[in-house]
């Protein structure tokens, strides 16, 4: 892989996180004045992670225009620029603003986008093969802020022309860092990272995930006026205890399978009793029409992100989105020891 070349790079400067994969707790408070007024933060939750193939980098300059000229020589007017560097650093807790990771061979946009799966805005995208997240016990080059010709207040920073010297000097530490070994983020995926983290989490926060996640499933069925809810309210009664192979059943006969994420995923096991029911849906009309499967990413979070599967017409679709479930079976044993 040819060495990264200085004229076409741009630093983002957002909060620090472990994976920049989904929530994380503890977040510090965004730096930015315009950010603590408006409230508007964690955009960079979704940063490195990656979605159909391609990584999307957010920063917090939403409202103002990126000069693509100014950035790595856009043509006046143009929507976007390509073949660009995007650093992203952060101020570490231990202090000082660090390289996080970055995007090479990258589209920056001069407006703010959305993202794909209703994951917030960006400014820059890359193909998943080429952006790069440092894993935080690595994350040791400083970038000087608030110093002349050194990154000031703002969260987008113009290196390449503020500080070509420091730029290359960036640059040569990225180069360094793929030829150790550092791998993109296709084959390392953060989201893993997270997942694992909160698996093996202790059980009282499972539980608590759990519970959050029923309550919110529950809300979404008996409230008055919910949104893309079909039909009207319904009771919703906990069964889980009794482990028929679902959690919660309505008045109205719905059967609903309920998984709690602790990071913005939907993604989950299903143990042998719960993939009985699961699978009958696909096989029998009346068991797809009175089975649910509920997935709560980011249970625990301020705003959790809801999605309830229903099996119709030969795939597994969100009744709220309209995306489709994927899904495999996974060998397994009960083995033990003959007496």
């Amino acid at each position: 892989m040819p060495d990264l070349k200085p004229g076409k790079t741009v630093i983002f400067h957002v909060r620090w996180m472990e994976f920049y994969a989904g929530a994380e707790r503890n977040l510090p408070k965004p730096h930015f004045r315009h950010l603590k007024e408006t409230g508007e933060a964690g955009g960079e939750r979704f940063n490195f992670l990656r979605l159909d193939g391609r990584c999307y980098a957010y920063v917090p300059f939403r409202h103002e225009r990126v000069d693509l000229a100014r950035a790595g020589g856009g043509k006046k007017g143009a929507s976007s620029v390509d073949a660009m560097t995007v650093v992203v650093t952060a101020t570490s807790p231990e202090g000082g603003a660090r390289i996080v990771g970055w995007y090479e061979n990258a589209r920056l946009h001069a407006e703010s986008r959305s993202r794909p799966r209703r994951s917030g805005h960006c400014r820059a995208e890359a193909a998943a093969t080429s952006t790069y997240r440092i894993p935080e016990g690595e994350r040791n080059f400083v970038v000087p802020r608030l110093r002349t010709s050194y990154p000031g207040v703002s969260p987008l920073t113009y290196i390449s022309d503020l500080n070509p010297t420091f730029e290359r000097k960036i640059l040569r530490h990225l180069n360094d860092l793929r030829r150790a070994g550092l791998r993109p983020v296709s084959a390392t995926d953060p989201r893993g990272g997270l997942k694992m983290k909160r698996t093996l989490a202790e059980p009282e926060t499972r539980s608590r995930i759990e519970l959050a996640a029923e309550r919110i499933v529950t809300e979404h069925y008996e409230a008055k006026h919910s949104p893309n809810r079909k039909g009207a309210p319904q009771k919703v009664r906990r069964v889980a205890h009794e482990k028929p192979g679902w959690d919660l059943e309505t008045d109205r006969g719905l059967r609903i399978e309920v998984k709690g994420r602790f990071a913005r995923i939907h993604d989950a096991e299903l143990t042998p009793r719960e993939y009985v029911a699961f699978d009958a849906a696909q096989t029998d009309p009346k068991a797809a029409a009175t089975y649910r499967l509920a997935i709560v990413g980011a249970a625990l979070d301020k705003n959790p992100d809801l999605a309830i599967f229903r099996h119709s017409a030969g795939a597994w679709r969100c009744e709220l989105t309209d995306r489709l479930l994927e899904f495999r079976t996974k060998p397994g044993a009960i083995v033990w020891m003959q007496e």
